[in-house]
């Protein structure tokens, strides 16, 4: 919430600009309420890096479809790659992946649709056929019967793959009656009827009922990959950042890269490996680099405190970009 809703983490630097409220008290009766103003980024990424610590510290390491200490671990990985901590970040990152508990997927297409976890899950979503519709199938998806097609994939972006990289493949025989279980490829030409007949879709999100993958263990392998590269001294882990990263291609038959890896490639491969996982616009505001015609750090690229809460709660104080009358 705190990206979503507060200007981005600046490493370095006070981080003075408004996230979210915290709210540290129970609201069992409508007496308890109490109205909160909101807390500084940093001081939301401190409580949250805090939560998340204590969790770790607490959970067992294996809790079965629920939330573990892998889990907040992988959650930590994250909250440090995006603000910087680098060192924090390969240690989280490296705890999960050097515990055995979680293995590569055979291929990257059996990562998704899944009516039970996959070896690589370390938190999904569980989904079954009584679970409310999947909006990423939604949005994603044009199957027989699942999905509006709202979100087609260009021809450009599969060029971006290794020929070879079965992350990129395309299917173009698909036909009408097709469900998930007839793709075979990673992307395919949309059999639905509502907006996205004959584009390209992805076959990340095809069934509205078969679980959702929130942290799968690629993720660990990029994030500590990344980490260790941009802090060379911390060396945490058995692998080099370029061991890690052809960790990764090598699952998708993609080519490895010689040593040493770059920062442009282990950048591209973070791009390839989860896109459409909802990680590219978090990963472009870290890097500082500019979305769309949008410098990273742009009012319009956070969202607006909703209204009622406004109405609500008089301490709340609106994103700036929403009334500066642009």
């Amino acid at each position: 919430m705190t990206r979503l809703y507060g200007l981005p983490y600046e490493p370095n630097q006070a981080n003075n600009q408004p996230g979210i409220p915290l709210v540290f008290t129970p609201t069992k009766e409508v007496d308890d309420v109490v109205t909160v103003a909101r807390n500084t980024v940093e001081e939301c990424y401190n409580q949250a890096t805090e939560d998340l610590t204590t969790a770790r510290d607490l959970l067992p390491d294996e809790n079965g479809v629920y939330g573990s200490s892998m889990t907040a671990s992988a959650v930590l990985a994250r909250l440090h790659l995006q603000s910087g901590n680098f060192a924090q970040a390969a240690i989280e990152a490296n705890r999960v992946i050097e515990s055995g508990l979680f293995e590569l997927t055979e291929t990257p297409l059996k990562a998704f649709n899944n009516s039970e976890n996959s070896t690589e899950d370390i938190f999904a979503i569980q989904k079954n056929a009584t679970s409310e519709t999947s909006w990423l199938t939604v949005m994603f998806a044009s199957l027989a019967g699942a999905g509006r097609g709202d979100y087609e994939i260009q021809e450009s972006f599969l060029a971006r793959f290794d020929p070879a990289d079965l992350r990129g493949m395309y299917q173009e025989d698909t036909q009408e009656g097709d469900v998930i279980g007839d793709i075979t490829m990673m992307y395919y030409t949309g059999v639905g009827t509502i907006l996205n007949y004959g584009g390209i879709n992805t076959a990340k999100w095809g069934d509205y009922y078969r679980n959702i993958p929130l942290i799968r263990l690629a993720e660990m392998y990029l994030i500590r990959a990344e980490a260790n590269f941009e802090n060379p001294a911390t060396d945490v882990g058995p692998n080099t950042p370029t061991e890690d990263i052809n960790l990764i291609r090598g699952r998708a038959n993609a080519t490895a890269y010689p040593a040493p890896v770059t920062q442009a490639q282990i950048r591209e491969e973070r791009y390839l490996e989860l896109c459409w996982e909802g990680h590219r616009l978090h990963d472009l505001k870290r890097w500082k680099m500019n979305i769309g015609t949008d410098a990273y750090d742009a009012g319009n690229l956070i969202l607006p405190i909703p209204f009622r809460e406004m109405q609500v709660n008089d301490l709340l104080i609106q994103n700036s970009w929403y009334t500066s009358g642009k």
